[in-house]
This record gives C-alpha cells, sequence and structure tokens, in this order.
C-alpha cells in the first residue's frame, strides 16, 4: 500500500514539474556583438550553439509558429558554418 501511494505522489508531483522544466524556454541575448545563449539559459542543451554568432554571419532573419510558439529563425553566412 505504502509503495502505491509513493507511485502516485511522486506521479502527481513530480512528473508535472519535469516536464514544466523541459518545456523552459530557452534563453538568448541580443546584443552589439551579435546573437549568444545566455549565461542562464538552459546550458547543455544546444551543443551545436556556438557561444555568439556575430552580426557580419546572420544573413537575415525569419519566423515560424510551431504549435502556438513563435520561434525566430537567424540564416547564417556559409563561412560561418564551415568554422
Amino acid at each position: 500500500m505504502w509503495g502505491r501511494a509513493a507511485v502516485v505522489f511522486f506521479g502527481v508531483v513530480c512528473v508535472p514539474a519535469l516536464v514544466l522544466l523541459a518545456m523552459r524556454a530557452s534563453v538568448v541575448v541580443v546584443d552589439a556583438d551579435g546573437v549568444r545563449p545566455s549565461v542562464g539559459g538552459r546550458r547543455g542543451t544546444m551543443t551545436s550553439w556556438p557561444d555568439l554568432v556575430p552580426w557580419h554571419h546572420i544573413e537575415g532573419t525569419g519566423t515560424n509558429d510551431v504549435r502556438g510558439t513563435r520561434l525566430v529563425i537567424l540564416y547564417i553566412t556559409d563561412e560561418f558554418e564551415r568554422d
């Protein structure tokens, strides 16, 4: 009986908390140097994201809606991709 109570308790408390943590938005900083992930953001989740994308490597921007969430797209130069 205690085992079932523990499973129900942790299922009700922990699963929603983990879902909210996983859905937390990634944070980026846009400044005079370019675009970079925030220090307080989700470090480790965007392993291919560089420390900084300088403005001269950004060719354009766009937006896309995915499941009601607006995403900003950065189009970067081929030169930056090679580096």
